[in-house]
């Protein structure tokens, strides 16, 4: 029988006693993470020194599916436990941050992820990070392993950054430039992207009404940051014949491109961004309720 918890914190500490008992001689760990949007999640990681990072699995989403009651703890601790030894066949990796502190080894592994400012205060306290434009920033990151579901990331921090003697500006420039060569740019008409999803082609469109795009990265996740890749949008701009590309941050992980002769007027943009955010993606997961536009002539992005 399903027991019942206060709160999510409590329920990973019950997923963290079964993991104890799962690997003995292991300890685990639960901490607050705060994620995109200064979202609280609760992260568990096995435990290590101060010097050691493992990747965390987020218990949040298990808690949700315990509620209501799609999953038992038992469910749950087995699948945490697959989603651990999955991570190595130690089973898991462990990554010592002291090997990371050497502007030689560490250059490589530096990526960036495009995220609001309005609403990441407390996200962005420790964090690198340059102003796109108004509501836009790009944050640094490390990355430590690319899998099918995902990336394995950390931030780079203010403490890390200082240790390395390197200027801000080429650290983000080192990221950005990283990021482009690693994920490369994958732009794909929407109502191509729809047709695929649905296995049909009711949603063909004549050319003069095909003006809307999906522009991410190679695996479709934080692809809103391909904004940033040099000459991406200009590319995309010239082939199409255009001067402007209206820019609606559909997710941290896609932004969606329409030719600016759309019929919608700027306001009717916003309010669509904005009830989109809050009915369809994640908190997580939003990137902006501002609809942007970018330019040819200065070759920059602006807030409509």
């Amino acid at each position: 029988m399903n027991k019942d918890f206060m709160n999510v914190k409590e329920f990973a500490n019950e997923i963290k006693v079964r993991l104890e008992d799962m690997y003995p001689g292991t300890e685990f760990n639960v901490a607050e993470v705060t994620k995109n949007n200064d979202e609280i999640m609760i992260g568990l990681s096995v435990k290590n020194s101060a010097n050691d990072y493992t990747p965390q699995v987020y218990i949040n989403d298990f808690y949700e599916k315990f509620k209501s009651g799609n999953k038992t703890i038992e469910e749950i601790a087995l699948i945490v436990q697959q989603v651990f030894d999955s991570q190595n066949s130690e089973p898991w990796t462990v990554i010592n941050v002291n090997t990371l502190r050497e502007w030689e080894t560490l250059k490589s592994k530096l990526i960036i992820k495009l995220v609001g400012l309005e609403n990441n205060k407390e996200y962005l306290k420790d964090a690198i990070y340059k102003r796109v434009c108004d509501n836009l920033v790009a944050v640094v990151f490390i990355l430590f392993d690319i899998r099918e579901d995902g990336v394995i990331t950390s931030k780079l921090t203010k403490e890390q950054f200082e240790s390395l003697d390197i200027p801000m500006s080429e650290v983000i420039e080192t990221a950005i430039n990283n990021t482009e060569k690693i994920f490369p740019v994958k732009i794909k008409k929407m109502s191509e992207l729809l047709s695929e999803q649905m296995g049909c082609d009711i949603f063909s469109l004549p050319p003069e009404e095909d003006i809307m795009y999906v522009m991410s990265n190679s695996i479709m996740v934080n692809g809103a940051s391909t904004v940033l890749y040099k000459n991406a949008l200009r590319d995309f701009c010239v082939e199409h014949g255009l001067d402007r590309v209206i820019i609606l941050p559909s997710s941290i992980h896609e932004t969606i491109l329409v030719f600016p002769n759309t019929m919608m007027e700027d306001k009717e943009l916003k309010c669509l961004v904005t009830e989109v955010n809050e009915e369809v993606v994640k908190n997580q997961d939003v990137l902006s309720n501002d609809v942007y536009v970018y330019t040819v002539e200065d070759d920059e992005i602006h807030i409509l």
